[in-house]
């Protein structure tokens, strides 16, 4: 963005917050860092606000879990290198204790156990 190059950060997180896209807003967040002490209060508050409520919509764990699962019922999952495996289902068991964001855990509860239970049956198979 023009406007962070030219640090104008009031400028850019209020047109930002108008658009009132998520990705954009994160982006910014991104690129700028915390910059509270260069936006005015009201522009700080509506930020905060709205990254807190971007975190507890569990929006980006829901899609993780949404991928992991299509990546099992498709058996790429299982192609995957252990290590790869061991990262998702340590990722998948995370967001299972969160307290955030209820359906994700539950979700990411279920998708953890059938891939547990996918890895069990291929075992007793190939056997």
């Amino acid at each position: 963005m023009d406007l962070v190059k030219r640090k104008l950060f009031e400028e850019a997180y209020r047109l930002t917050m108008k658009e009132a896209d998520d990705l954009y807003l994160l982006r910014l967040v991104a690129q700028t860092g915390p910059v509270v002490k260069q936006l005015e209060d009201r522009t700080a508050i509506a930020v905060i606000n709205r990254i807190n409520k971007i975190v507890r919509s569990g929006a980006f764990e829901s899609i993780e879990v949404e991928w992991i699962e299509e990546a099992n019922r498709r058996g790429i999952f299982q192609g995957l290198s252990k290590h790869e495996q061991n990262e998702y289902m340590d990722t998948l068991y995370w967001f299972s204790q969160s307290k955030i964001n209820p359906k994700v855990s539950e979700r990411a509860s279920d998708v953890y156990a059938q891939i547990k239970l996918s890895n069990q049956n291929q075992k007793y198979v190939g056997s």
